[in-house]
């Protein structure tokens, strides 16, 4: 061990053998392109949250007028569809199509 510059031992510096060295440093480089694609996708990522926050606000609006007692819904929108004529609803509205299957993470 070597002594430091703060009077302490420092263990000595590990020469490694070149291929684990080269090994490294192309983990390091695909890491980095891990970390461009990360950031990627949460910026795109963001970039949905933004336009569907834009979507919820009238309703979170509409929601707000309605606990603080400042809108009175009307007859129809007091009205509460039962389970089954929303299943119905959306079974008629719904669109199956064959989508292809995303590869198998492992």
């Amino acid at each position: 061990m070597e002594k430091s510059q703060n009077g302490g031992e420092e263990p000595a510096p590990i020469s490694l053998p070149k291929e684990v060295v080269k090994r490294v440093n192309a983990l390091k480089n695909i890491q980095l392109k891990m970390v461009d694609i990360e950031t990627k996708f949460y910026d795109e990522l963001h970039r949905l949250e933004c336009r569907y926050a834009a979507m919820f606000d009238p309703l979170y609006a509409q929601r707000e007028l309605i606990v603080n007692g400042a809108y009175e819904p009307n007859e129809q929108e007091g009205r509460w569809a039962l389970e089954e004529e929303l299943a119905s609803d959306l079974e008629s509205k719904a669109v199956i199509s064959e989508v292809p299957s995303a590869p198998e993470c492992t």
